[in-house]
């Protein structure tokens, strides 16, 4: 649905990027969008934020801002990584792997990385999500206890644990041993993470698949001459819990948010072609963000629904319409970016609006969307 008078406009800009790219994510994407009931683009608010964004990215503006889309090894699609704000300890545990072993690092870390809530309160006291502690000087990370949650407390879990990278030791876990692996002895609320038999089953799946078939071994070679679309196809049709697929109004709706966020994050370790072929990693935290921005909104049930924090179904006309207005919204501040003369990919401006998200007030800020699911 397209907010007062912009549906044209929207509509056009939509038809543009589809008859210049043919992408099968961004088609469904803009189907949904075309014929949504309950979410809203507003092009007039995504051309503010654009606009924000440019006057960040200038030369002259001086700010000290994470969202750097001008610099890039690659010189083409620049962009501040979303793993550089990782805790110190991850960054120099992933300098120390090799090439195999740091793409089966991200690889197990996007297979069970996902729906980290815990419960339905957006009050600290109350909230009994899984953390990780570091204490004081643990690591060589922090002068003072450091607390994380999220997909920071698993990258830590992981990197203070080197069971995760044990092919062998993985295809033998039971369910309780995993939940020992994921809490160690720094661990809180473990069992306040959501989905933990489908994690379970598939690292354990994952481990499996790697070692029988030494899947690693052949992808590596692949890195250098397949595509990225094409490598995020392949890696959610072959590993366990990436086939992030919905149905909407009789249309099959690609999303593969995992599959396309684990190429990204090998892209920043070996080089993949066409990473601009990569949309938008459809979550919690961006259409939460372009909410507060008011890029997207959501209709007055819906948007009760979200802020008193009652759970969406998976696959619900509200939950895919959320994920394909993130895509298509994403998708357009690309475009934005790029008339300002800052080419980008929708990959990159994803990660930065997610940098972004992390450093917003959280009291200041409606609660994202609340949906237990495998897919993010």
């Amino acid at each position: 649905m397209i907010n007062d008078n912009l549906q044209h406009s929207l509509s056009s800009a939509i038809e543009l990027t589809l008859a210049k790219q043919a992408h099968p994510l961004l088609q469904a994407a803009a189907y949904v969008v075309q014929h949504a009931n309950h979410v809203t683009i507003n092009l007039k608010a995504l051309n503010n934020l654009a606009a924000t964004l440019s006057q960040d990215l200038s030369p002259s503006s001086g700010a000290d801002v994470c969202l750097n889309l001008s610099v890039d090894r690659s010189n083409k699609f620049g962009e501040r990584h979303w793993l550089e704000s990782a805790p110190a300890l991850v960054k120099n545990f992933l300098t120390t792997l090799t090439l195999q072993n740091r793409i089966l690092f991200l690889t197990v870390f996007h297979t069970i990385g996902f729906c980290y809530w815990g419960n339905n309160s957006e009050n600290s006291e109350k909230n009994t999500r899984w953390t990780v502690t570091l204490p004081e000087g643990a690591f060589s990370e922090t002068k003072s206890d450091s607390k994380y949650d999220g997909a920071m407390a698993l990258l830590v879990s992981m990197a203070i644990n080197q069971d995760f990278l044990d092919l062998d030791y993985l295809t033998r876990l039971n369910l309780e041993q995993f939940k020992t692996l994921l809490a160690g002895q720094l661990s809180e609320n473990i069992d306040s993470l959501p989905l933990l038999k489908e994690r379970h089953e598939f690292i354990v799946s994952l481990a499996q698949k790697m070692r029988s078939e030494n899947y690693l071994q052949t992808l590596l070679p692949l890195l250098a001459t397949t595509s990225a679309m094409a490598l995020a196809l392949k890696l959610a049709h072959e590993l366990p819990g990436y086939l992030d697929i919905a149905h909407y109004k009789g249309k099959e709706i690609l999303f593969l948010k995992r599959a396309q966020l684990l190429v990204s994050d090998i892209n920043h370790t070996i080089k993949i072609s066409k990473i601009e072929e990569l949309t938008a990693f459809a979550d919690y935290k961006l259409p939460q963000l372009l909410r507060h921005y008011q890029v997207i909104s959501y209709e007055p049930a819906l948007a009760t629904r979200v802020d008193q924090l009652s759970e969406l179904k998976p696959g619900s006309e509200e939950e895919v319409e959320i994920r394909a207005a993130t895509i298509i919204a994403v998708e357009l501040l690309r475009q934005e970016l790029e008339k300002s003369g800052l080419a980008t990919s929708a990959s990159a401006v994803d990660s930065q609006l997610w940098l972004l998200s992390q450093r917003l007030d959280k009291t200041k800020v409606q609660p994202y969307h609340r949906c237990k699911t495998v897919f993010y």
